[in-house]
């Protein structure tokens, strides 16, 4: 079979465009298609947390502990409530077609309000329980 032929029965993979127009040989591909574009990824985060028991008179019990949030200080984007639009219109930064590393500066997770923080930059929580 020619590869007209294998076309024309829809045997053949689509082309994904990767780069701009301009440099993409593929006259199908759309204008608003953009190199090094980002992508929806996934939350990461590793948390460690340290503690230790003294018990004084059998009564009272004194614990300390240490904590880390995101330890390995990994960079997620994208999460509520600052999300990119999941419609391909590569119409500049917000879609994800259209936003570059350099725009996804502006969708990085941040500290979160009170104690949420889930997928920020790494933070350390020292602790002291007490308990009689």
């Amino acid at each position: 079979m020619s590869l007209a032929q294998l076309q024309a029965l829809g045997g053949v993979a689509p082309h994904i465009c990767l780069a701009p127009a301009a440099v993409d040989t593929d006259p199908s591909c759309s204008p608003n298609s953009a190199g090094g574009q980002v992508d929806f990824t996934w939350l990461r985060s590793l948390d460690f947390r340290l503690a230790w028991r003294h018990t004084f008179a059998e009564k009272v019990t004194l614990e300390p502990s240490v904590g880390f949030y995101n330890l390995p200080n990994f960079s997620n984007f994208n999460l509520p409530p600052n999300t990119m639009n999941g419609l391909l219109f590569g119409a500049g930064s917000g879609a994800i077609n259209g936003t570059t590393k350099a725009d996804n500066e502006s969708y990085r997770v941040g500290n979160g309000t009170g104690v949420y923080g889930l997928g920020a930059q790494r933070q350390i929580e020292f602790g002291l329980k007490l308990i009689f």
